[in-house]
């Protein structure tokens, strides 16, 4: 069993949570809703930089993936989940690319774990569970807490992205891709990260367009229906109601396209050229 002699080597910060948006308005600004294309969304984040833990109790982390317990001995809920989540960190126990382990919070670790903890206290109740890498936000997970979709959380989403400092995560293709960005000139390198740039906002505002007008079709379609029904024209009512409905489903799918768009991950080809270039 994991315990908590746990340590960070910086004061851990939440990130202000990122919302999904009720309703999608074109008058939104377009720098924050270009920034929402790269965010996830509803959940908090925490930063947490995974480093100095007692060798002796984690082991080495080194490149992998975790999936944190954080819990308080006290918990009746925690108590009631401890099984389930023991038996997650003995299935994985020896899998060389993911971590399970469990953090107590009433435990030892000094200064620096007690306000990891004290940040724990602001969201959810306990047990909290987070996942990520040892260099990489943690998310907060939110999903069922029975032991198989746990499992099934494990093996589909805790793991850690291909990228230029853990390239045995890459799959064959992505090394390929690793291999073509070491190749680039600066040069070349700076202007594949400009276009890749321009096609985001480029999609983004081809969305923009299509719900100004979705929206503004949307609206001349009511007016029509109030002008039928205020003359008392029924057929005419009839007609526009369903020039109406067409509208409100059109614009319906735009919107759902356009939260598509927002919610969708920088481009791992992106990813890496930034991260190349910062080194370079």
């Amino acid at each position: 069993k994991h315990t908590s002699a746990f340590h960070i080597t910086r004061q851990p910060w939440i990130l202000p949570p990122t919302n999904t948006f009720d309703t999608m308005k074109v008058q939104c600004l377009l720098l924050g809703c270009i920034l929402a294309i790269f965010s996830k969304s509803s959940r908090a984040y925490v930063e947490r930089r995974l480093r100095d833990y007692s060798q002796q109790e984690f082991g080495d982390l080194e490149g992998k993936a975790v999936f944190i317990k954080f819990f308080k001995p006290g918990c009746s809920r925690c108590r009631k989940f401890d099984p389930i989540w023991q038996s997650l960190e003995e299935e994985f126990s020896s899998d060389p690319k993911i971590f399970i382990g469990t953090f107590d919070c009433t435990g030892g670790g000094g200064e620096e774990l007690h306000e990891v903890c004290l940040m724990q206290e602001a969201g959810p109740p306990y047990p909290r569970l987070l996942y990520g890498g040892p260099d990489f936000l943690l998310q907060e997970y939110a999903g069922a807490r029975d032991a198989d979709a746990l499992r099934a959380f494990v093996r589909e989403r805790v793991a850690l992205p291909c990228s230029l400092r853990d390239e045995h995560w890459c799959s064959a293709e992505e090394e390929e891709l690793v291999r073509d960005i070491r190749a680039m000139s600066r040069e070349d390198l700076d202007a594949r990260i400009e276009a890749m740039n321009a096609a985001v906002m480029q999609e983004f505002e081809e969305y923009e367009g299509r719900m100004e007008a979705a929206s503004a079709a949307s609206e001349l379609a009511q007016d029509e229906v109030r002008v039928a029904r205020s003359n008392g024209d029924a057929d005419r009512l009839r007609v526009a109601r369903e020039a109406s409905e067409k509208v409100s489903q059109t614009l319906q799918r735009v919107e759902e396209e356009l939260a598509a768009c927002m919610e969708k991950e920088k481009p791992l080809e992106l990813t890496m050229m930034e991260e190349y270039a910062n080194t370079m």
